[in-house]
C-alpha cells in the first residue's frame, strides 16, 4: 500500500492506494479489488473526522467494472464522549464518465448512540 500525506488547513489527510496482493476488498470469487481513499485526521488529537473509500471491482458477469465510492463523516457524541460515524454517503455505478448521473446512491445518518453494559458471573 502506498501512503501520501496532504496537509489541508487544520487537518491532515492520509491518502492511500493499495498496490500489492493484500487488499481490503475481494469479490465473491476471491479476486482482488484494490482500494484507494483518504482519512481526514485532526493532527492535535489523532481523531479521524472523515473516511473516503473508492473501489473498482471486476466481475465475470460484465465486461465493464463496477465503481464503488463511500464517504463517512465522524463527530463526537456528547453523551458518550466518543467519536462515532454520523453520516455515510455511498454510490456505485458502471460508467465512470457519467458517475454523477448513473448508478445507485444512498445516504445514511446515525444518531442516538447508547452505551450497553452488562454483568455476569462465572459458574464452575
Amino acid at each position: 500500500t502506498r501512503w501520501r500525506v496532504v496537509r489541508s488547513g487544520d487537518h491532515v489527510e492520509l491518502h492511500f492506494e493499495e498496490r500489492d496482493r493484500s487488499t481490503l476488498v475481494r469479490t465473491p470469487e476471491g479476486l482482488r479489488s484494490p482500494a484507494r481513499g483518504r482519512f481526514s485526521v485532526d493532527p492535535g488529537t489523532g481523531r479521524i473526522t472523515a473516511l473516503e473509500l473508492r473501489v473498482r471491482v471486476r466481475d465475470g458477469r460484465s465486461s465493464r467494472p463496477m465503481f464503488y465510492w463511500m464517504l463517512v463523516d465522524f463527530a463526537c457524541d456528547a453523551r458518550l464522549d466518543v467519536w462515532v460515524p454520523v453520516r455515510m454517503l455511498e454510490r456505485h455505478y458502471r460508467n465512470r464518465d457519467r458517475a454523477a448521473h448513473s448508478g445507485e446512491s444512498g445516504e445514511a445518518t446515525y444518531e442516538n448512540y447508547r452505551r450497553f453494559e452488562g454483568t455476569g458471573r462465572l459458574l464452575q
